[in-house]
């Protein structure tokens, strides 16, 4: 999919000779879609119908871009396997991959732990609060 755009200054009297057609990919469309919108969001008056237009062209925009994804994958890709394999080759070789979230518990998993009186702390939150807070919260009911 082709995209034009001619752009346009305000201080040219004689539009014909300075439209020079720009081609523009549905991916740097989208990108401007979506700074466009961002400004939109930002005005001190805001102009509901105008973010509607913009957030519709920016989901028209992205179905798009995602029907045309999927059909280079049916196809077989853009890319190569070769391309593929370069750009992995290039950086160091990965070691170890550690996990962003850790877990803080130690032995079986909580579910597999003894139940306390559950109408004191159902969730298992009194731990945490000693740790971020150097005591237990009471709740007064």
């Amino acid at each position: 999919m082709r995209f034009d755009v001619y752009p346009s200054s305000p201080s040219s009297s004689s539009g014909e000779d300075e439209c020079v057609p720009m081609e523009v990919s549905p991916t740097k469309l989208l990108a401007i879609a979506i700074q466009k919108r961002r400004a939109l969001f930002g005005r001190k008056e805001r102009d509901y119908r105008l973010e509607l237009l913009q957030t519709g062209f920016i989901q028209s925009l992205c179905k798009h871009l995602g029907e045309r994804r999927a059909r280079r994958r049916k196809r077989g890709g853009k890319r190569s396997v070769r391309e593929n394999k370069g750009v992995e080759s290039s950086g160091a070789p990965i070691t170890r991959v550690e996990p962003i979230v850790q877990n803080s518990y130690d032995g079986e998993p909580p579910s597999k732990q003894i139940c306390r009186d559950d109408e004191q702390d159902p969730f298992g939150l009194d731990d945490f609060f000693v740790r971020v807070y150097g005591r237990s919260v009471t709740i007064r009911g």
